[in-house]
C-alpha cells in the first residue's frame, strides 16, 4: 500500500467520523427570508432575502439596506415569518414569480429549547483549612 492509498483511506475515515455527528442543512430557495451571521461579532443580527443560489452551498443575500452579500449556508438561518422588504418585481436580483413560495415552518417540537431548571443548592464549602489570623510583629 503506497502513500497516496493510505492518505485516501485516512481521508475517508476522517470524513466518516465527522459525518457521524454532522447534520445536513436544508436547502434555501430564492425569495426565502434569512438571518445572516455577522462575520466579526458572530451575532445573527442581519436579515435579508435569498437573491440567488451558487454552486456549492453559497447564497447571494439582498440585505434590507440594499447591499448584496455572498454567504455560505452555514451562516444563514431561515426566518419565520418572512422578512418584509420592498422588492421591485423588475429587479433581476430577486427571484422570478414562477419560483415556489417559502417552505412551511419547521416542526416546533424538535426545535424547542428545554426549560432550564434551577436547584436550590447549599453554598459551596471550601476545601482549604481556615487558619486563625496571626498578628504580624512589626
Amino acid at each position: 500500500m503506497d502513500l497516496s492509498d493510505r492518505l485516501d483511506d485516512q481521508a475517508e475515515r476522517v470524513k466518516a467520523t465527522y459525518d457521524q455527528h454532522a447534520r445536513p442543512l436544508r436547502l434555501l430557495r430564492v425569495g426565502d427570508s434569512s438571518r445572516v451571521q455577522d462575520a466579526d461579532s458572530k451575532c445573527w443580527d442581519k436579515q435579508g432575502i435569498i437573491a440567488s443560489i451558487g454552486k456549492s452551498r453559497d447564497y447571494r443575500i439582498k440585505m434590507q439596506s440594499g447591499r448584496i452579500y455572498w454567504r455560505n449556508r452555514r451562516f444563514l438561518r431561515l426566518v419565520y415569518p418572512p422578512l418584509a422588504i420592498d422588492a421591485d418585481p423588475a429587479d433581476p436580483i430577486i427571484a422570478n414569480p414562477e419560483e415556489p413560495g417559502p417552505l412551511p415552518p419547521p416542526d416546533q417540537s424538535s426545535s424547542q429549547r428545554r426549560s432550564r431548571v434551577n436547584f436550590d443548592l447549599p453554598p459551596r464549602r471550601s476545601n482549604r483549612k481556615r487558619h486563625p489570623k496571626v498578628p504580624h510583629d512589626a
